[in-house]
C-alpha cells in the first residue's frame, strides 16, 4: 500500500468522513464519489484552517501586538479588500483552461505563506501590527484567487441534484471537528499561553498543516470539462453591468455591508477590551454564531422558496440593525451578571440574520442574469460585499478614535438612604459605532425596494407576509415554552 493510501484511510476512519447514504445512492459513478469524498476532507482541513485564522484568534493576537480599534478596523478592511482578488481567477482560467490547477497551485501559495507566518511567531520575527497584516494580507489575496476559481469549478463538479445536501453534509462535519480542535487551541493559549505573542504560534502553526493537507485531497478532486467559457473581462463586465436591475442590487449591496461593517468588525475586539474575556469564551461565540447561522439556512432557503428572496433580504438586514443595538446593553455602564447571556444570544441572532442576509443576496444576483453571466454575477457580488465591508472598516476605524472621548449616559438617582444610580442606558466608546450602524442600516434599507426581482410578484405584500408569519412563529414558540414550564412546576408541586 502506497503512503499516500495509507494517510487517506487513517484520516477516513480516525474522523469518521464516510458520505451520506443517499449521497452515495444517488451518486453512482466512482470517479465522481471518489472525487466527493476527497472534497469533503479537503473542506473539513480547510475550514479547521479558517477557524484557527478566524478573528477568534487573530484579534487577540493584534491586541497583544498592541493593536487598537484603529487597528482592529484596518485588519477587516484588509480581509474585505483582498476579495477583489477573485477577479485575477477568470482571468488565470482563461490563460490556463483548467479552474483545478488555478485553485489548487493558489491553494498551495497561500497556505505555505501562511506556514511562515507561523515560523515568524514562533521566532519572534513579528513584533508590530502593521508587519502582520502585510503578511496576512498576501495570504488573504492568493486565497481569494483559489476562492473564485473553486466556486467555478464546483458548479460543474457537485451535481445539482445532492448539491444541497451534500455541502450541509461537509459543513456539519467541518464545524464539529473545527470546533473541538478550536476549543482544545484557544484553552492552551489561555491556559499555558501567559499572554506571550509566541502562544499563538500554535494555531497558525495547525491550520498552516491542516490547510497544507488539505490541498493534496483538493488535487485529487477530478475537473469536469468547462460549461461555459465565459471569464472576466472588459466586454463581459459592461454587459453584466448594463442590466440596470444588477447595477441597483449591487448598489445597495455596497451600501448595507457598508453600514454594517463600521461596527461588525469589533465585536471580538468589544468582548475583550470592554468586556475582559478569555479566548475560550470570544472562540465559543464565534463558533455559537457559526452553528446558527448553519441550521439557519434551511430555514431562510423554506422563506425564500415562499415569500421570495427580496423580502427575505430586507427582513435580514432590519433584523440586524436591531441586534446590533443590544451590544450597549452588554454593559450598564459595566460587565454586569447578564453580559455573557446577552453577548450570547446576540452572536445567535447574529447568525441567524448573517444566514438569510448572505442566502438571499447571492440568489438574487444568481437570478438576475442569463445563464453565461451567472457566474460574473456572483462574484460581482461577493466584490461589492467585499468593497462595501472595506469601506465600512475603514470609517469604522477611523470613527472608533474620536469615539474614545464621548459617552452618553441616561441615568435615574435615588438618594435614600444613600445614594442609588440606575443606567437605562450608557453609550461609550465603541457603543456609537454600534448605534451609528443600526441607524445606517434602518435609513439604507428602502434601496432594495428601487428594484424587482419578479416583476409579477408583490414584494411589499410578501415582506409583510413574512414579517406577520415570523411574529407568529416567535409568539407560538414563546406559547409552547409557558405551557411546559408550567407542566414543569405543577409537577413539581404535585410531588
Amino acid at each position: 500500500m502506497k503512503l499516500n493510501e495509507f494517510a487517506t484511510i487513517l484520516i477516513e476512519v480516525s474522523l469518521d468522513l464516510r458520505l451520506p447514504r443517499s449521497i452515495s445512492e444517488e451518486v453512482r459513478d466512482k470517479n465522481t464519489l471518489a472525487g466527493l469524498k476527497n472534497l469533503k476532507i479537503d473542506g473539513i482541513l480547510s475550514q479547521l484552517m479558517g477557524t484557527l485564522i478566524s478573528g477568534a484568534f487573530t484579534v487577540p493576537l493584534l491586541v497583544t501586538l498592541g493593536a487598537s480599534s484603529f487597528h482592529i478596523g484596518l485588519y477587516s478592511a484588509v480581509i474585505s479588500l483582498m476579495t477583489v482578488s477573485q477577479l485575477f481567477s477568470y482571468m488565470l482560467v482563461k490563460k490556463s483552461k483548467s479552474r483545478k490547477m488555478i485553485s489548487v497551485i493558489s491553494s498551495l501559495l497561500a497556505r505555505s505563506i501562511l506556514f511562515l507566518l507561523g515560523l515568524f511567531l514562533l521566532w519572534g520575527l513579528i513584533t508590530n501590527v502593521v508587519l502582520f497584516l502585510l503578511v496576512l494580507s498576501l495570504f488573504y489575496f492568493i486565497s481569494n484567487v483559489s476562492s473564485g476559481s473553486f466556486k467555478y469549478w464546483m458548479l460543474d463538479f457537485v451535481p445539482k441534484k445532492i448539491r444541497g445536501d451534500y455541502f450541509a453534509n461537509r459543513m456539519r462535519d467541518a464545524l464539529i471537528i473545527s470546533s473541538l480542535i478550536g476549543s482544545l487551541v484557544a484553552i492552551y493559549i489561555d491556559s499555558f499561553g501567559g499572554g506571550s505573542v509566541k502562544s499563538y504560534d500554535l494555531a497558525f502553526l495547525i491550520a498552516s498543516f491542516t490547510g497544507l493537507i488539505g490541498v493534496y485531497f483538493l488535487s485529487r478532486v477530478p475537473e469536469p470539462t468547462l460549461r461555459y467559457h465565459t471569464t472576466f473581462n472588459l466586454t463581459i463586465l459592461k454587459e453584466t453591468m448594463g442590466n440596470a436591475d444588477i447595477r441597483k442590487h449591487l448598489r445597495a449591496i455596497f451600501l448595507i455591508y457598508l453600514a454594517i461593517n463600521i461596527s461588525f468588525p469589533f465585536y471580538v475586539y468589544y468582548m475583550i477590551s470592554r468586556l475582559g474575556l478569555s479566548i475560550l469564551y470570544v472562540f465559543l461565540f464565534t463558533i455559537l454564531g457559526q452553528i446558527s447561522t448553519i441550521l439557519s439556512l434551511p430555514k431562510w432557503g423554506s422563506l425564500i422558496d415562499r415569500f421570495g428572496a427580496k423580502p427575505v433580504l430586507k427582513f435580514s438586514v432590519r433584523a440586524f440593525a436591531v441586534v446590533l443595538l443590544l451590544w450597549p446593553f452588554t454593559t450598564l455602564p459595566d460587565k454586569y451578571f447578564f453580559s455573557i447571556i446577552l453577548v450570547g444570544l446576540i452572536y445567535v441572532l447574529t447568525g441567524l440574520v448573517i444566514g438569510g442576509l448572505n442566502l438571499s443576496s447571492s440568489l438574487i444576483s444568481y437570478s438576475l442574469v442569463i445563464d453565461e453571466k451567472k457566474n460574473i454575477s456572483m462574484s460581482l457580488n461577493d466584490i461589492f460585499i467585499g468593497l462595501g465591508s472595506l469601506t465600512g472598516s475603514i470609517l469604522g476605524a477611523l470613527l472608533s478614535i474620536p469615539s474614545r472621548f464621548m459617552e452618553l449616559s441616561l441615568t435615574f438617582n435615588l438618594f435614600y438612604p444613600e445614594k442609588l444610580t440606575f443606567y437605562f442606558i450608557d453609550l461609550k466608546g465603541l457603543d456609537f459605532l454600534f448605534v451609528l450602524s443600526s441607524v445606517l442600516m434602518l435609513l439604507l434599507s428602502p434601496f432594495f425596494s428601487k428594484y424587482r426581482l419578479e416583476k409579477s410578484v408583490d414584494e411589499e405584500k410578501n415582506y409583510v407576509e413574512l414579517v406577520v408569519g415570523i411574529r407568529r412563529y416567535i409568539r407560538s414558540f414563546k406559547n409552547s415554552v409557558l405551557i411546559v414550564n408550567g407542566k414543569i412546576n405543577k409537577n413539581r408541586r404535585t410531588k
